[in-house]
């Protein structure tokens, strides 16, 4: 009877060990980097106008993670400018990097907008906000917020900021 407690407590002992150091090794990711890369017009029709954004995604952790969607409304000087949703799954390797597409739409009076304002600078502030969805952790999403400057045909500058909620 005896051997069999000690087996038991043995077996629980080596359970708890694993469980505690798997744990700790797959606890909730630091969140991504997300930036603009690029921003290219698509076809538009009448009322509508798409973009390709490129999202640039650096994993800081020593593990990869996998991002299964993204979520992103863009700004630009100021005004809602698009939003869009890719559902792209993009593995991004440990301490690496990789740039998930996003397309986003926008209405026509948006761009006209824009377009106005183009007299006067060509280059645009922008903001970018939204959600990295994460596969395989505890904590599924992860917000992101940049903001730079665009020239035309670049971009430059692009502070990172997280709101974890």
């Amino acid at each position: 009877m005896s051997r069999f407690i000690s087996r038991t407590c043995a077996f629980t002992l080596l359970f708890v060990v694993l469980a505690v150091t798997g744990c700790a090794r797959f606890g909730d990711p630091i969140p991504p980097q997300v930036r603009l890369a690029d921003l290219r017009p698509l076809a538009g029709g009448l009322l509508e106008q798409r973009f390709r954004l490129d999202l640039r995604v650096t994993n800081p952790n020593d593990f990869s993670l996998n991002i299964r969607a993204v979520s992103v409304d863009l700004d630009l000087n100021g005004q809602p400018f698009a939003n869009g949703l890719s559902n792209q799954s993009v593995t991004i390797p440990a301490l690496g990097n990789a740039v998930v597409p996003v397309e986003v739409s926008s209405g026509i009076l948006a761009v006209v907008q824009q377009l106005m304002g183009m007299t006067q600078s060509t280059e645009f502030s922008y903001r970018m906000t939204g959600i990295a969805y994460l596969g395989g952790f505890g904590r599924d999403d992860v917000p992101f917020e940049q903001s730079g400057s665009l020239g035309l045909g670049s971009t430059t500058g692009g502070v990172n900021t997280y709101a974890p909620r």
